[in-house]
């Protein structure tokens, strides 16, 4: 069975669905979507000029097990921490196995089971403004310099057989995705006017990341603006450096699924997160 739970903007968990059958998923259709035509209409049939994809909404039911105390308190936790992501504006995460989509849960019904007076059957609809599922791999990487010698570690992948210290490194994404991959590229100081190639494209920002700093490249479009290059300070401080960026090669270029090549020739530590988007999660 696959995995099911709700995780709020907190970080708090809760189970959906799970093994020991405390919480079992009843019901919870995930695998639906549909796209918008933007059209002009033609004496014969329409022109198709673009495709929107609306808000989606999910409704989730599932059983509750336990004694009557463990049940109420259970349920009340999950009310209070989507009530409290409501509240403040803030989205949690459905989780679909390896699948994530930002969500608000928006309603509630609670009620005895009919059949099992050890059960209480919970409905929640969950509200997704962005109606994409996403799942993050993350690579973790070490240049070493003018040679071009690069490391990967910690890698939650299988390649087979991988050769280090080779000038680049070259593994596959292992993803099937029907549209190239967002990315978030995440940088380590110190390192000035950090320049890092991806499958031959420069992603390369003129600005100097001091000891300690963090400089993120982030390509994911949730919205017009939210395509960002942010520097942050150990403070936790950060600011927009976007006007620093190498206007000669796109800093937001999406990376195409399959083999990826990785290549620097300066020292620098970074990770490269790569997002799968989906209109919904695989199929497992």
């Amino acid at each position: 069975m696959t995995e099911v739970k709700y995780i709020n903007s907190e970080g708090k968990t809760f189970m959906l669905s799970n093994t020991d059958s405390v919480v079992r998923l009843k019901k919870g259709n995930f695998h639906k979507y549909s796209w918008t035509p933007e059209t002009v209409e033609y004496k014969y049939g329409d022109q198709v000029q673009d495709f929107t994809k609306s808000a989606i909404s999910y409704e989730l039911t599932f059983a509750v097990k336990g004694n009557p105390i463990e049940r109420k308190q259970r349920i009340q936790d999950l009310h209070n921490a989507a009530e409290h992501d409501i509240m403040v504006n803030k989205r949690g995460k459905l989780m679909f196995g390896e699948y994530a989509i930002e969500c608000f849960l928006i309603s509630s019904d609670t009620q005895p089971d009919d059949e099992k007076d050890t059960e209480t059957v919970n409905t929640v609809t969950a509200y997704c403004p962005y109606p994409f599922w996403m799942r993050e791999t993350m690579y973790s990487f070490q240049s070493h310099g003018m040679a071009g010698l690069i490391d990967a570690y910690d890698y939650p992948f299988d390649y087979g057989s991988v050769d280090y210290g080779i000038a680049g490194y070259r593994a596959n994404t292992g993803m099937d995705a029907t549209v190239p991959l967002e990315f978030r590229l995440v940088i380590y100081g110190p390192i000035k006017d950090p320049c890092i190639r991806i499958n031959g494209h420069k992603y390369e920002v003129l600005v100097d990341v001091a000891e300690n700093c963090i400089l993120t490249i982030s390509s994911l479009e949730k919205s017009d603006q939210e395509k960002s290059c942010i520097l942050t300070y150990p403070s936790g401080k950060s600011m927009s450096v976007l006007h620093a960026r190498n206007r000669d090669s796109y800093i937001f270029q999406p990376i195409t699924s399959g083999d990826v090549v990785v290549y620097s020739e300066q020292e620098v530590s970074f990770d490269l997160i790569i997002i799968e988007r989906r209109s919904e999660p695989l199929w497992i």
